[in-house]
């Protein structure tokens, strides 16, 4: 058994250093030791923090399967003349073009460590010329390096083990499943009793469209100068850190190719793509845990903001938005004044005005501007070219900070490219907050007790790590089309059948997660959504261009409708950030990071305790509501008789105060706060994570009372038994309901951080 130790004090480390015994590896504070079950106990007597995990036979039985066909790995790339496998284009000119392609001197690796990746081993990789990537595994990651140099570095590191880079790394363990076996005279690409196939993928019905990632974007043009030339592909397109190729040749040639990209050693992620589809008053009463309309505006109203709103489009002449709208027209649509009404219903929940209606329907940030990229083609179908890349960095060139993606492909919690080009996005830019609808391929489990939804049904781009993700629960509203109507009443798509669902009303209580909504997790067991909000029987602003809508407002059916869905739930949220970043800016006179804006929604969201909406096999947070559903009066003081004081830190990646694991005295960010009298204190801690599929770095929170009591983040998460630090998210939080008057300590340590010092943010409220 290995055992890592977060003493939190000179004595606690003094006492686990000789409970551990002398193999000790020290990585800054922490200490890892192969142990047995004696330590544990001693360490658990000691009341000192660890986590055991069992000895790393999966991991290690990877590798040297890998690190054997490593062996053969220079037959195969000398093959393959520098690109993909020359044998597939025969002899023809494809096979001319790709030879004169340079081959790379260094290709793609799978590095396992066992133990940890400390910081001598870091630099141990670097002195050796392994230029370490993404994190794939536990403790598996991808290096890139010449051939000598992986022979050298495993003759010299016990503890390292190096394996061939192939199809699984390059395609995902499910597609390539299918590619072997349709190679192998099989049909699982067709199959419909193929679970593990692309026959349960949605979109694998006609032409197979596929998006390739290089390790260096300068591969690009030379692959798609390749492609363009194999009789194989019909198409390619190319965007600006990826392509996209079109192939109908029949099952076996889309295979062969998939095979070729994963032999390539400079092709690195491939998928198949899956086109985006939409996801389709009292919703800002709700906003502030209340159940009326509010009598008066919020003290914040988004002034000084741009949110960026990609959608169908919006109809700027729509009363509600005049003077604070600028659209770009990404694609050529069938009117300008969004026939396909999305957007513009999405565009006012965020930041309408209310004009027409007097006020009683503003948005939850009226005054901040919209910058609202039309993405609906002349057919209503949303396009906007191979990546995000591109969209992301035009509406933040235009000033935009908050933007709403209200839309999505249903990939079943996959951990796409468009998800990937979020993460890195933010990553480059962590002052964007992004914020994503999380899907509404909610669908009951007929197997389960009580009723719960299925999981694994977030859609792409919601995986995002570094987004806010929003599921939708139900309106406070007790009017409109669905009052006194349940569940099993709603006119979308695959109402619940079941009890207890199926019997919850569909509007009039907010404590209800809507059966619509997706479900996480993430396929890497991340938590999503995030947090939830109102997206049940919404109404907003309604397009001139558009059709008669199913759910009229009677009071004026040509300015507004009812609309339900996470597509209406995330631009909410949106205009709650955008009063938040409003109230950092002139409250505190901070100019707040991604990160703090997601750190501060997220504490202030209130637990639905709900059976249907609980997970005991989950814990808390779970993958129905996240960490529950945000209450914007929880998150930031709206008036001096708030009842709690919040404080914040925001620490940017290049700032002094960035941690560093390993290094003594960057590893370690600890904040004293003093409670002056007993009541609820919740702290929330955030970091904008490398981006890559799992989490690439690790923060552990630590909250200590102040009769020494410990609480780690995400603590009521089901975590393995003596496994008490959450590894899996970059979102932890600590919540006491009735904390002691008295002097409490916050500690953030890095645990690993291999890609470069990392910031966070924290929010803490408390009472005062």
């Amino acid at each position: 058994m290995q055992l890592t130790a977060l003493p939190m004090t000179d004595d606690e480390r003094q006492i686990a250093q000789a409970i551990l015994g002398d193999d000790v590896l020290e990585n800054g504070p922490y200490l890892t030791a192969e142990a047995d079950e004696s330590a544990m106990d001693a360490l658990h007597a000691a009341n000192i923090l660890f986590t055991a995990e069992p000895a790393q036979e999966a991991d290690v039985a990877a590798a040297e399967e890998a690190s054997g066909a490593a062996a053969d790995i220079g037959a195969d790339r000398d093959a393959e003349h520098g690109g993909v496998m020359m044998e597939s284009f025969g002899d023809g000119p494809g096979a001319a073009a790709a030879a004169a392609v340079e081959e790379s001197a260094e290709s793609l690796w799978v590095a396992t460590v066992q133990g940890s990746l400390t910081a001598d081993r870091q630099a141990w990789f670097e002195d050796q010329g392994l230029a370490l990537g993404r994190r794939i595994g536990k403790t598996r990651f991808v290096v890139s390096a010449d051939r000598n140099t992986v022979e050298t570095a495993e003759r010299e590191a016990d503890w390292l083990r190096i394996g061939s880079y192939g199809l699984r790394e390059t395609v995902g363990r499910r597609l390539a499943s299918a590619v072997e076996v349709t190679l192998s005279g099989g049909s699982l690409f067709k199959s419909a009793d193929a679970p593990e196939g692309l026959a349960d993928m949605p979109g694998a019905g006609g032409p197979a469209l596929y998006d390739v990632r290089c390790t260096d974007t300068a591969r690009l043009a030379s692959l798609a100068a390749q492609l363009e030339l194999d009789p194989r592909v019909d198409r390619v397109e190319c965007g600006s850190d990826r392509l996209r190729y079109h192939v109908s040749d029949g099952d076996e040639a889309e295979a062969a190719l998939l095979a070729d990209m994963g032999r390539d050693g400079t092709v690195e992620l491939v998928e198949r793509y899956v086109p985006p589809e939409p996801m389709l008053s009292y919703a800002r009463a709700a906003l502030v845990g209340s159940k009326t309309p509010l009598a008066a505006p919020l003290p914040w109203l988004g002034t000084g903001e741009t949110i960026g709103i990609a959608d169908s489009g919006i109809d700027a002449d729509h009363p509600d938005f005049t003077g604070r709208v600028t659209v770009v027209l990404r694609e050529q649509p069938l009117s300008p004044r969004d026939p396909k009404g999305h957007g513009t219903h999405v565009a006012s929940i965020a930041a309408g005005s209310g004009a027409t209606s007097q006020g009683l329907l503003a948005g939850a940030a009226p005054a901040a501007h919209l910058f609202v990229q039309s993405i609906a083609d002349d057919r209503l179908v949303y396009r906007f070219g191979v990546g995000l890349t591109d969209m992301l960095a035009e509406a933040y060139a235009a000033d935009v900070r908050i933007q709403n993606y209200s839309w999505g492909a249903y990939v079943e919690g996959r951990y796409t490219l468009d998800t990937l080009d979020v993460d890195a996005f933010v990553y480059g830019h962590p002052d964007l907050l992004v914020v994503i609808a999380g899907g509404n391929d909610g669908a009951q489990d007929m197997d389960d007790p009580a009723g719960r939804n299925r999981l694994g049904s977030l859609a792409s781009p919601a995986g995002a790590k570094n987004a806010l993700t929003v599921g939708a629960c139900c309106s406070p509203r007790p009017d409109g089309p669905y009052a006194d109507k349940r569940w099993r009443d709603y006119d979308g798509r695959r109402p619940p059948e079941r009890p207890a669902m199926a019997d919850l009303k569909l509007t009039g209580d907010p404590d209800v997660v809507a059966a619509l909504s997706s479900r996480g997790p993430s396929d890497d067991g991340r938590v999503k959504p995030d947090l939830v909000a109102p997206g049940v029987g919404i109404l907003a602003a309604k397009s001139h261009d558009s059709d008669a809508p199913i759910h009229p407002w009677p009071a004026d059916p040509n300015a507004y409708q009812y609309m339900s869905g996470t597509s209406m739930a995330a631009p909410l949220v949106a205009g709650a950030a955008a009063v938040v970043r409003e109230y950092y800016r002139k409250e505190r006179l901070h100019v707040p990071s991604a990160a703090l804006l997601k750190a501060t929604l997220i504490n202030g969201t209130e637990w639905i305790d709900q059976a249907t909406f609980t997970d005991d096999k989950i814990g808390k947070p779970n993958f129905h509501q996240g960490y529950g559903r945000l209450n914007l009066a929880r998150a930031i003081p709206l008036d001096a008789g708030a009842g709690f004081t919040l404080m914040f830190d925001d620490v940017d990646n290049a700032a002094p105060g960035a941690l560093l694991a390993g290094n003594t005295q960057r590893a370690t960010f600890i904040r004293r706060i003093r409670l002056t009298r007993p009541g609820p204190l919740s702290v929330t801690m955030t970091w904008t994570d490398p981006p890559a599929r799992y989490i690439q770095h690790n923060l552990d929170l630590v909250l200590i009372a102040p009769d020494g009591t410990k609480t780690v983040g995400n603590d009521g998460l089901n975590r393995l038994p003596f496994d008490r630090f959450d590894r899996a998210n970059n979102v932890e939080q600590a919540r006491i309901a009735e904390a002691a008057a008295g002097d409490w300590t916050i500690s953030i340590v890095a645990q690993n951080t291999f890609r470069g010092p990392q910031g966070f943010a924290l929010a803490v409220t408390l009472p005062g």
